[in-house]
């Protein structure tokens, strides 16, 4: 061999596509749990209904909602309001409860169409 000659490249092979593994199985829904029970409505049925339970929020509560639906963080809703980011937290967090949602996301999906 001559030692310019560039070394042959390897064979490369392509990854033959991926399997389930045989021992995981789905995870099996619970009876009597539909896979979307909001599906059937619209998405102006569903921020009617948020917005309607909006209006039982606190005024603070409410002020805290309007702000993070512009998309701002806690920080910056914190001295707009005159009150500590662990405050706005707070109110966050019940806003969330008060929605059932678990994140911020679920919560602007509330009010926010998705048209993508």
């Amino acid at each position: 061999m001559d030692p310019t000659d560039p070394e042959p490249s390897p064979s490369i092979e392509p990854t033959p596509p991926r399997e389930g593994r045989p021992d995981r199985q789905p995870l099996a829904r619970p009876p009597g749990l539909a896979a979307d029970p909001d599906a059937h409505r619209t998405f102006g049925q569903r921020r009617r209904d948020a917005e309607a339970l909006a209006e039982t929020l606190s005024k603070r509560q409410r002020e805290v909602l309007t702000h993070l639906l512009r998309g701002d963080a806690p920080k910056q809703i914190a001295p707009a309001l005159g009150v500590t980011v662990h405050t706005v937290n707070e109110h966050i967090k019940e806003i969330h409860r008060h929605f059932n949602v678990a994140s911020r996301a679920e919560l602007l999906a509330l009010f926010v169409p998705t048209w993508y």
